[in-house]
């Protein structure tokens, strides 16, 4: 049997070397899919102390390829992703329940107040209360 010839990357050329490395360091949309799906399907966002090796170990891969995913898919860090998470189901519930900040903030997986309205904020650009109170006037 013949064996493959390994030419390495920094032989290749500057353009044949970039072109190998991208085909080695592509996210694909199916793997963005299938970690999209199971944070949402299985609600991991809602758990306060979840950590990148909590999402490895449920997809059963290494937290470094999660965390590569994340990194070069989404463009975002591990905690703004699942934060983004945290936010988008706190709409849900300011918008749709009379609830408490303090519970709203920690139904949807913060573990503080403080942190909820920083991080609310800081992705919407609108504190919570603004939000809740601009929801129903459009009601």
């Amino acid at each position: 049997m013949k064996q493959k010839r390994i030419i390495p990357v920094e032989a290749m050329g500057p353009k044949r070397a970039f072109h190998a490395m991208s085909k080695v360091n592509k996210v694909t949309v199916d793997e963005l899919f299938e970690m999209d799906t199971v944070v949402l399907a299985n609600s991991l966002f809602l758990n306060p102390n979840l950590t990148i090796n909590d999402l490895a170990s449920v997809l059963q891969i290494p937290s470094h390829v999660i965390s590569y995913r994340i990194n070069r898919g989404h463009k975002k860090s591990f905690f703004t992703y699942i934060n983004e998470y945290r936010v988008e189901h706190s709409k849900s519930l300011l918008s749709k329940t009379n609830v408490k900040m303090l519970a709203v903030a920690l139904d949807s997986g913060f573990s503080n107040k403080t942190s909820f309205h920083r991080t609310f904020k800081r992705i919407e650009g609108i504190t919570p209360e603004t939000f809740r109170f601009k929801h129903r006037i459009l009601q």
